[in-house]
């Protein structure tokens, strides 16, 4: 059972060992920390991990806006301190996934590796995300979550062996705190982190769902080739589209797995 805590509004979940390598993990917007549930039950042993809930998710606080990822990356680092973890591996998925990237680029010391999940240097554009967060003050996520979870799921996971996880994703979708999702679509309209992978120097692993439509397979080919000075391994997860760790949680607890050790 997870071990929860919150700390500078940060809601974090513990699994496995406190002795353990740590291994730090961000979840997509709009979804919490349970879309990684069937990976912990995996790896949660060889490694300490750690779960966070993005602001204004899950059961974090709800930041004010304007905010910028660089602040979310010095909000965790800070709130990583205040838990007693110094070093770690760091992941994510979407918004996790940059936001891992975001941390590795300024705290670099402190990161022993790096996995990004369907995640790129920035993701659409700052006019679609200013109005995303502008619908969704008024209209809640309820309004836009039929798009999200076509888009996150293949059609025959979400209506087949997936339905009953996909169910409880797309309630705490709907349940998320409007302005805390709001402000974080502001984070991403202002997010081009394009010369941050040149400066990661960790050891980085780089995967996408074969259909994600916001990470394709030929963008994370270009997306690895720019981290110059890191060894990177990129991995397309057959049949899955945005949400991998979801819907391929064995192929994505093996990559990390092999990634972390």
């Amino acid at each position: 059972m997870s071990h929860e805590r919150t700390v500078s509004g940060i809601a974090f979940y513990e699994d496995g060992p406190s002795d353990s390598p740590a291994l730090v993990l961000g979840h997509a917007l709009g979804a919490n920390s349970q879309i990684w549930n069937d990976v912990v039950e995996r790896l949660a042993g060889p490694l300490r991990i750690i779960r966070w809930d993005l602001p204004g998710h899950g059961s974090s606080a709800t930041l004010s806006a304007p905010l910028t990822m660089k602040h979310v990356a010095e909000l965790l680092s800070h709130a990583l301190n205040e838990i007693g973890v110094e070093k770690f591996h760091i992941g994510g998925i979407s918004f996790g996934g940059t936001a891992a990237l975001a941390l590795a680029q300024h705290f670099p010391d402190r990161v022993r590796s790096l996995a990004m999940f369907d995640a790129g240097t920035k993701t659409g554009t700052a006019q679609m995300w200013h109005e995303r967060a502008a619908l969704v003050r008024t209209q809640g996520t309820k309004a836009i979550v039929e798009d999200t979870m076509e888009r996150w799921f293949t059609e025959d996971f979400y209506l087949g062996e997936g339905k009953y996880v996909c169910q409880r994703i797309r309630e705490a979708y709907v349940e998320c705190d409007p302005e805390g999702f709001a402000a974080c679509c502001e984070v991403l309209a202002g997010t081009n982190l394009a010369g941050a992978p040149p400066q990661i120097s960790c050891k980085t692993l780089l995967v996408t769902g074969e259909y994600d439509a916001g990470m394709k397979p030929s963008q994370l080919d270009l997306l690895g080739a720019d981290f110059s000075r890191a060894a990177v391994t990129s991995m397309v997860i057959p049949g899955t589209k945005h949400l991998t760790c979801v819907q391929a949680p064995e192929q994505v607890s093996e990559a990390l797995k092999k990634h972390t050790a």
